[in-house]
């Protein structure tokens, strides 16, 4: 309470016949934070989190009541101080769509908001109006109207493409894109597969997921213990011509399984696009597709390698040419880490047809077909190891936001099948009133089409 007045300074008599006036004993406070609860016991509030404490800002608007909210979690429930039909508006698009009322208080509605915690959440009453709840089906709600007779529906293609914020380059084909196929449930031909002839079993929950673009170029053991000397294992893995990831590898005891890695000769390591973030209006794509190690999140969306217990892998894979011919392999040089960047690591070894390449400056004869390559690292960090003919110039312009070695005609693919023709299978549900579908396969042979 106040102490002293210009008037008198301290000990002023009429400030103290001020203060027993104007503040009762019984609502004197020790502290500050007891404020709080005195002020929201005072008054209904406009509008109040239940269990969690929201930002928001109240307008009226025409008729109409809007209000905008933050803090709020998927299904928390805020109370408003406001009755009437509730809706949610998209201010990016104009849609409106019934907010779910859990329950009208004396003097609110108690209202179930659908938004993440970081989005403003615009939500609209219209006094006077009766309110009808959206029909929930799990965790979702939705809007049901019944249709009394033939209908159609149609998915217009909203991702406009002119000015390549989707997808670059910027074609014909690509200006305004419809709805994808993105992310396939995924899996390899197996035994049973092959006996049948037919597409697998509708049950896909055992299958992997798998990002269009991306595909395993490897497989990869580790991390593994790096304690003991390399010689024995190298020898041993370096003779193979083949790799199944059903048969585990001893190693001091302990067992290890080759898992498989996957990146696309575009863009890399998936979901993991390097110290530059994703692309955006950076317009790079880091060269090291090669990513070991504990991933960390960084700054600006930036992922981080950090270093492990064990830091010793073995990449295998094939290198598939069409005729021999002599390559130089274009390994990354060994760099310590940048800003917000992880350490860039050279291969500890190389070895390419059960030989180890001692100098990667000079020429490799690669036979035809099945090339075995092997790829030891020694520390956490990343990288990258390309196999290109010699006879081949390099191209004289690079794709945008792409690695350099994408679509170079002199890289030679890695093939972890060493050759074999392995049938893959893709699933993906498509929209409702689907006419058609377009398959852009790069393939060996045709794509077969199984549809519902």
């Amino acid at each position: 309470m106040p102490k002293v007045s210009d008037h008198a300074g301290r000990n002023d008599p009429k400030l103290a016949e001020l203060n027993e006036r104007a503040f009762k004993p019984a609502d004197r406070l020790a502290e500050a934070k007891q404020v709080v609860g005195r002020i929201q016991q005072a008054f209904v509030q406009d509008v109040r989190g239940v269990g969690l404490t929201v930002r928001a800002l109240h307008r009226n608007v025409g008729f109409r009541e809007v209000y905008m909210v933050m803090d709020a979690d998927p299904g928390s429930v805020v109370e408003f101080r406001t009755k009437g039909a509730v809706e949610l508006w998209d201010p990016w698009t104009g849609t409106t769509r019934p907010l779910l009322v859990h329950e009208e208080t004396p003097t609110g509605t108690k209202v179930e908001l659908p938004l993440e915690k970081h989005e403003a959440q615009i939500v609209v009453f219209t006094p006077g109006t009766t309110h009808e709840n959206p029909v929930r089906v799990g965790k979702q709600t939705q809007r049901v109207k019944k249709l009394t007779g033939p209908w159609t529906v149609s998915f217009e293609p909203t991702m406009d493409n002119r000015y390549g914020d989707f997808r670059l380059p910027v074609t014909e084909d690509n200006k305004m894109i419809g709805v994808e196929g993105r992310r396939f449930a995924w899996t390899r031909e197996t035994a049973e597969l092959v006996s049948t002839a037919m597409q697998p079993e509708t049950d896909d929950s055992s299958w992997n997921q798998q990002l269009h673009g991306f595909g395993p170029k490897f497989y990869r053991l580790g991390p593994i213990p790096d304690t003991m000397a390399p010689a024995v294992l190298d020898r041993q893995l370096s003779k193979l011509t083949v790799v199944d990831p059903t048969v585990p590898v001893k190693i001091l005891g302990e067992t290890y399984h080759w898992q498989p890695y996957a990146f696309s000769w575009r863009y890399g390591h998936p979901d993991d696009p390097g110290h530059q973030g994703f692309h955006g209006l950076k317009g790079k794509v880091s060269e090291d597709f090669i990513r070991l190690g504990t991933i960390t999140e960084g700054r600006a969306g930036a992922r981080v390698i950090q270093p492990g217990k064990h830091n010793r892998y073995y990449l295998w894979s094939t290198a598939w040419s069409d005729e021999a011919v002599r390559a130089r392999v274009l390994s990354s040089v060994a760099a310590p880490a940048g800003r917000n960047a992880s350490p860039v690591v050279a291969p500890a070894a190389i070895f390419i047809n059960g030989a180890q390449v001692n100098d990667p400056s000079e020429s490799v004869r690669l036979r035809q077909g099945a090339n075995p390559v092997l790829i030891r690292y020694d520390d956490a960090g990343q990288s990258h190891v390309v196999l290109r003919r010699e006879d081949q110039p390099f191209p004289e312009q690079t794709e945008v936001l792409a690695m350099r070695w994408y679509r170079d005609p002199g890289v030679i693919p890695f093939d972890v099948h060493g050759g074999r023709a392995v049938a893959e299978w893709f699933r993906v549900v498509s929209a409702p009133g689907t006419t058609g579908i377009q398959v852009n396969a790069l393939s060996r042979t045709p794509a077969q089409v199984w549809f519902n």
